[in-house]
């Protein structure tokens, strides 16, 4: 990966601007930030310190630490928080395909005086996704 780093920044003569490098928290990542320290030092002197200038992403720290929460909750517990995530999941879907499930998920919902809305589905790589269909759950 640092050789495809060092020949694109070579390619667009952007070498000696680089300043910071955003990834996610793999392993490689960490690898690939020395090899390419060492590659810009080496054969061209552009001093690049990789352990100050490799960042790694917050939104996707943030999500590592919101699922690991969530795994502890669902040890911690009688009914365990994934089986509550999977009965939302189910619901959101059931609410949305089909027939007649749609207008039946409206019509509940109007009969207890609930704006009916849809339970938008969580993406594994976004935390925020989880919350935002946990809060339209609460709601309805």
């Amino acid at each position: 990966m640092a050789d495809l780093v060092y020949d694109t920044l070579a390619t667009y003569d952007i070498k000696e601007k680089l300043f910071c490098i955003t990834t996610d928290n793999a392993t490689n990542n960490g690898t690939m930030t020395a090899r390419l320290q060492e590659r810009l030092l080496l054969e061209d002197n552009i001093v690049w310190d990789a352990e100050n200038r490799h960042i790694k992403c917050l939104a996707h720290i943030i999500n590592l630490v919101v699922k690991r929460l969530t795994d502890a909750l669902s040890r911690d517990a009688d009914e365990p928080f994934t089986t509550t995530l999977t009965k939302i999941r189910e619901l959101a879907k059931a609410s949305r395909t089909g027939s007649r499930r749609p207008a039946l998920f409206r019509t509940a919902c109007e009969e207890k005086g609930v704006k009916p809305l849809r339970i938008p589905l969580d993406v594994a790589v976004r935390w925020n996704s989880t919350y935002r269909m946990l809060e339209k759950a609460v709601y309805l």
